[in-house]
């Protein structure tokens, strides 16, 4: 499965995770680029965004994209307050992977 990034996720955490493809924002030519025309811009091409945006949910009709989203709850973009995270989010990525997704599905991921 490839799983697109966002900005907003420190990029040292996808140093921890594996099992999946995990391209970073900044490694593709659509830094900076806005949240509507970004999701429109990796929805061929990923199956899953990757975010810390709590917001996107309410800023965008998320049905309309062919993603899966998985909001990161971490109190800061530290890498210390992401990696207890780790777990579950892998966890989940296998959930959305074997039992596949609908169009717009929306997962969160929090420390407990």
């Amino acid at each position: 499965m490839k799983v697109f990034v966002d900005e907003c996720v420190n990029r040292r955490f996808l140093r921890h995770l594996s099992g999946q493809t995990f391209v970073h924002i900044a490694n593709t030519p659509l830094r900076s680029t806005k949240n509507g025309a970004l999701l429109r811009a990796v929805a061929p091409d990923y199956d899953v965004f990757l975010t810390r945006d709590k917001s996107i949910p309410f800023q965008h009709n998320l049905k309309q994209f062919p993603l899966a989203f998985v909001i990161l709850r971490a109190r800061t973009n530290s890498l210390h307050n992401l990696l207890p995270l780790v777990p579950d989010l892998l966890v989940t990525l296998e959930r959305i992977e074997s039992g596949g997704y609908a169009p717009g599905d929306l997962y969160e991921v929090a420390a407990k």
